[in-house]
């Protein structure tokens, strides 16, 4: 049985910001029983990250180079994440969405 690793779980955030930067993964629509050697290809290929801002593939690289009992440094994860928004042209990402601009305090509703 594998042992489920934190690093699996960034590697899962990482498809879930390509899949919404890009819309979808370069495995969707694989049948299932080719899945594993299809993201295999996109990911050491790097047509994975070929649309997304680069800094998703430093992310990748940092990501599946942790060993087992590695400390996972979140701050240069967060400040490639940062980088990345930057990248394309994210304002202030502290602040308020669009929609906490409208809303009301709930003493005032």
């Amino acid at each position: 049985m594998k042992t489920h690793l934190r690093r699996h779980d960034l590697e899962a955030g990482l498809y879930l910001l390509v899949e919404m930067t890009l819309g979808k993964l370069p495995w969707e629509g694989t049948p299932p029983d080719m899945m594993g050697s299809a993201k295999r290809s996109a990911i050491t290929s790097q047509s994975l990250f070929s649309k997304c801002p680069p800094q998703y593939a430093t992310l990748y690289t940092i990501v599946s180079c942790l060993g087992d009992n590695d400390k996972i440094d979140y701050g240069q994860l967060y400040s490639k994440l940062e980088d990345a928004w930057k990248s394309t042209g994210v304002g202030d990402i502290a602040a308020a969405y669009d929609w906490e601009a409208h809303m009301k305090p709930l003493e005032e509703q």
